[in-house]
């Protein structure tokens, strides 16, 4: 009789939603598609004098933004550990003094007795 395989350790694991991405990574591409489409928006807005022209960035670029930074990234992602690109991104902000998650340190470390 055979034992069933132990998938315990998949409870922690975000699901693939859409294009090889969770859901954290698509709310973060649809936040930066929002982001730029109110800038864009904003821009044509303010130089044209037509305040209705910030909606259709708002609207295209979320979508844009989520389909082609989805693939892209579900790309990337392959053969990389789960949660590599989270944990990269954390690093790097650590670096700029926004996370404390990590210790980074150049040097030498030492025992003192």
């Amino acid at each position: 009789m055979e034992e069933p395989e132990n998938t315990a350790h998949l409870i922690d694991v975000e699901p693939v939603l859409f294009l090889g991405c969770n859901n954290r990574e698509i709310l973060g591409l649809a936040g930066l598609g929002f982001v730029a489409g109110l800038a864009i928006g904003l821009t044509l807005a303010i130089l044209t004098g037509i305040g209705l022209l910030v909606l259709p960035p708002l609207i295209i670029l979320p979508v844009l933004f989520i389909y082609q930074g989805g693939k892209r990234l579900g790309k990337a992602k392959e053969g990389k550990p789960s949660g590599y690109y989270d944990r990269l991104l954390a690093a790097q902000l650590n670096q700029y003094g926004i996370g404390k998650a990590y210790i980074n340190r150049a040097g030498y470390w030492r025992v003192r007795r």
